[in-house]
């Protein structure tokens, strides 16, 4: 079941950016949103939307990023996520990220669950931070090849004949 998410009311609210109007470098900070969402999709991995208001944004010519959706919604963000709600199989399990109080109206009366922007943020964020504790890093050596002198050592050990005794 997806999560979509209303983008730019979303990209305001994470981590306070409200707070930073405007923006001064908006392609970057919707960059840093939707990497942050890829990898929130591929911990949890649930299918995640982002509708975007208007059309294909400057810079912003894939309907992908990553395995995120990005639907462009021509002008209004809000009627495009209904419409992806009425669609969607599984609507009791279908979240929808935004703080607008009539989205989050419209997608409550058609079944799916409104969780605000802000709130979704920090639950994203808390969940990635757990899961990284839980899995700790790869050991150095995983990455690091034997050397040719091990490998020949190895081969010769498991390449040799049995000896009888």
């Amino acid at each position: 079941m997806p999560i979509i998410v209303d983008a730019y009311n979303y990209l305001y609210a994470r981590a306070g950016l409200e707070d930073m109007l405007p923006i001064r470098d908006f392609n970057a900070a919707r960059t840093d949103m939707l990497e942050f969402l890829e990898k929130y999709r591929r911990t949890v991995r649930r299918k995640i939307i982002v509708v975007i208001d208007g059309k294909h944004a400057k810079g912003m010519g894939a309907k992908t990023f990553g395995g995120l959706d990005i639907v462009y919604a021509g002008k209004d963000a809000d009627t495009a996520i209904e419409e992806i709600v009425e669609r969607a199989h599984g609507r009791k399990q279908t979240l929808v990220v935004s703080s607008d109080r009539a989205v989050k109206k419209a997608v409550k009366r058609l079944g799916a669950t409104p969780i605000g922007s802000g709130e979704f943020h920090k639950m994203a964020a808390k969940e990635l931070e757990r899961r990284k504790r839980k899995h700790p890093p790869e050991p150095r050596q995983k990455y690091h090849p034997p050397s040719k002198a091990e490998v020949d050592y190895w081969l010769k050990k498991f390449t040799e004949p049995d000896k009888k005794r």
